[in-house]
């Protein structure tokens, strides 16, 4: 691994070291604190995945990349499903309105979605 990767990983990892202090003594708005633990969840598993494969290469078993792949398809599936529930909620709440920046834009992305769901489900594979 190059020093610019390694410098990387180390400054990232004294920031979150500081932000944690921050957080316990600091008023964080509860939906931003679930936005983030939602990202660091993200990246806890992709190292999981990566460090399970390295260690399963070491140890002679036979997980493919394709397993871990799966892996990571399965985790952004339940992590999307997450999202969409708050982003439901946002709605609930009025926190997200017609006016809100980006709306009309999710609305195709999930429409566009939606319709390849329903081809795939439909198909049955």
């Amino acid at each position: 691994m190059d020093q610019q990767r390694i410098q990387r990983l180390e400054s990232t990892r004294k920031a979150l070291d500081e932000l944690a202090g921050d957080i316990q003594h600091g008023q964080y708005p509860v939906a931003m604190l679930d936005d983030f633990k939602e990202s660091v969840d993200h990246v806890r598993t992709i190292i999981w995945t990566m460090m399970s494969l390295e260690q399963e290469r070491a140890g002679g078993t036979s997980e493919s990349t394709f397993d871990v792949e799966q892996k990571l398809v399965e985790y952004r599936l339940r992590r999307s499903q997450k999202l969409l529930q708050q982003i439901q909620m946002d709605i609930d709440i009025s926190e997200i309105e017609i006016h809100t920046p980006g709306i009309v834009e999710f609305q195709r992305t999930v429409g566009s979605l939606n319709g390849r769901l329903n081809r795939l489900l439909r198909s049955g594979g």
